[in-house]
């Protein structure tokens, strides 16, 4: 089953007196599911840390990338706290110094805030950085949509007449169900 970073994770199952459920090896994503040790339910807010460390990719590179995505999926809001260095390492099975790593490069970056006593939340203003992330994120999709226009032999006007239309109907579906349109976000 492959990873889904937007998957909203229940509570933990707890056993008798609320005492979490959680196995020697790993961590309950759900009383169905069961994580291995790699990857981190951290269910007080609302993220799922999945580190890979045959990917080559440094863990405080991972664990940043994780939290961009998050707040640019919507998953972190501005003003939702994070776990504390110390909670989230020992989670992962990682040092310390790592986490505190990746945390000082997102609050360098003004993604993330930490305040006195250790606290650590979502910037209130994340900047240009989530533009810049959605754009990334959304960039493949733009490419497959252009892939399959030319090979259907489409105009690129008719693609972005087509893409246009599609945003549209978008827009009058979240007008009519209440949501706020797609410039507010």
């Amino acid at each position: 089953m492959p990873f889904d970073p937007l998957l909203s994770l229940p509570p933990p199952p707890t056993g008798p007196f609320g005492k979490s459920q959680t196995p020697q090896n790993g961590v309950y994503a759900s009383r169905e599911k069961f994580l291995d040790s790699a990857t981190v339910a951290v269910y007080h807010y609302r993220v799922l840390l999945h580190l890979n460390p045959a990917s080559g990719v440094p863990t405080y590179l991972q664990i940043e990338t994780q939290v961009k995505h998050y707040i640019a999926a919507g998953a972190l809001s501005p003003g939702d706290a994070l776990p504390s260095v110390r909670k989230l390492a020992a989670d992962l099975r990682i040092s310390t110094n790592t986490v505190a790593r990746a945390y000082q490069n997102l609050e360098r970056d003004g993604v993330l805030r930490t305040v006195q006593g250790g606290r650590t939340y979502v910037a209130e203003n994340p900047g240009s950085f989530l533009k810049s992330e959605r754009v990334r994120r959304l960039r493949p999709y733009a490419r497959q949509i252009a892939v399959e226009g030319t090979q259907l032999r489409l105009e690129p006007r008719e693609i972005m007449d087509l893409v246009k239309q599609e945003l549209d109907a978008l827009e009058e579906l979240n007008e009519r169900s209440g949501d706020l349109d797609r410039k507010s976000h």
